[in-house]
Formats: C-alpha cells, structure tokens, sequence
C-alpha cells in the first residue's frame, strides 16, 4: 500500500460491502464506488480484508515453515504464502524480513507510520463520509439497470391506461379491457371496472340472443287432408234437400219477374 494515498477505513468498509454483494470476481464494479482502481481493491482485499487472512501472531510452526520454503523458492512469496494457510504474500515477506532482521517492523518506523496514516484519516473524513454514504445507498438498492428501466416502462404503461380509461369515461365508449390488460406491467384494479364488466356480458347475452331468433324457423308441418270419406250424409237427407230446391226454382218456360 502507498503511504501517498492510505486506505481508510471508510474505504475499508465499502470494499467489504462491496465484494459481499458483488463477489471477488466483480472488481471494476467495486472499484466503480471509490476512487480506486480494480487492481487496488483487489488488492486491498487480498492483502488486508478477506476474512481467511490469519491476523494472529506468528507461531514457530509457521516461522519454521517460512524459513525452510524461502530457501527452497526464494522470492517466490506467492507460492509461499499459498503454502501458509491463511498468510498473504505480505505477510510472508514482512514476516521473513524481520526473521532475517533486514528490516524491522517495530518501534520508530511503525509508530510513524500509524501517525501518518491516522493523519490522512482525519483530512479526508468529510470525503470518506461522503464515500461511504454514496456507496451504501448505491448498495442497498436492489434495483439494477435493467430492473429500474423495467419498473420505467411500467410506469409509463399504467401512465397511459389511465389516459385511455379516462378518455373513454369522457367519450361514453365502452372499454376493451383485454387489450387494455395487454398492456405490460399493468396491475389492473378489477373492482374499479364493474360497470363495464357488466356492460360486455350484457352485451354477450344479447348477441347469443340474436343469432339464436336470426337462425331459420322451420314451417310447421302441415295437417293431413281431412277424409271426407269419413264424413258422408244419408241419402234420405241429401235427396230431401235437392227437392227442396227444385222447388225454389220456377217452372220451366216462365219468364222470371
């Protein structure tokens, strides 16, 4: 880490949030909330933050360890450290430098640095204040890109519904609420549409009505002929009436007055 630009714990913070809802995958993401590039945040987890970073002191074991993989790959403090379950690469070397005693982590040179460090934290708190604020609201949103043009687009559509209901309210036209439905995104309040409703199964019931009067009636079927062989007169009776009217008639040869 650069004494020039200090990490503070503002920044600390935000990382962890970070990585804990964007994983360790996602840097420039992470980077995207501070003023820090992917390879610092990065690198400040891996050195610093993740959780499985043994803070501990040193054990013998591990001393022990160090010294017989330093002289084996010398330098290597990656492969190092990979060996070392839970120390960084920093550590390792950090740790090989005051064993070796070229270098010396203690006393003045420490104190110092935690001065300095203390120092950038207390000029840059507004700053990091802000950071900090910025990037919680940012993290605490569960709406992505897509999800707020998503919920946009919805808004508009319920935006033009209404637009559309009240429209047709004005005008006394009836609604077409399946292509009203069609809209997307759209909740609709069904309650708020009785009438209509009402209106289009009344307007079913009487074109169901219609076709069934508008089909063909069949004629009725015609009643046999009556027998009239069933309905002869006496002879008697029948001879009684032609005299009868024979005698109406004049007499042959008269003038009729």
């Amino acid at each position: 880490m650069s004494m020039a630009n200090p990490w503070r714990p503002g920044e600390d913070q935000i990382v962890l949030s970070a990585v804990k809802k964007y994983g360790t995958q996602q840097w420039n993401r992470v980077a995207s909330l501070l003023k820090r590039s992917a390879a610092e945040c990065r690198a400040r987890w891996e050195s610093e933050l993740d959780p499985a970073i043994t803070k501990s002191e040193w054990t013998e074991l591990e001393d022990e360890k160090l010294l017989m993989l330093a002289k084996s790959i010398p330098g290597s403090w990656l492969s190092i450290s990979s060996a070392i379950k839970g120390r960084t690469p920093t550590q390792c070397q950090e740790r090989y430098s005051v064993i070796q005693g070229s270098q010396s982590i203690e006393g003045d040179s420490k104190e110092e640095n935690d001065r300095i460090k203390e120092m950038a934290i207390l000029d840059n708190l507004d700053d990091d204040k802000r950071l900090l604020e910025e990037a919680t609201a940012r993290l605490s949103s569960s709406l992505g890109r897509k999800a707020k043009r998503k919920q946009r687009e919805r808004l508009e559509s319920e935006l033009k519904f209404l637009e559309q209901v009240k429209k047709h309210r004005k005008s006394g036209t009836s609604i077409d609420l399946r292509k009203l439905q069609g809209m997307r995104g759209l909740e609709m309040n069904t309650q708020a549409f009785d009438l209509d409703k009402k209106a289009s199964e009344l307007n079913k019931e009487t074109s169901r009505i219609s076709k069934k009067t508008n089909r063909k009636i069949a004629a009725p079927p015609l009643e046999a002929p009556h027998d009239t062989s069933a309905c002869t007169v006496p002879s008697n009776i029948l001879r009684q009436k032609i005299k009868l009217q024979l005698q109406k008639l004049p007499p042959p040869g008269t003038a009729s007055l």
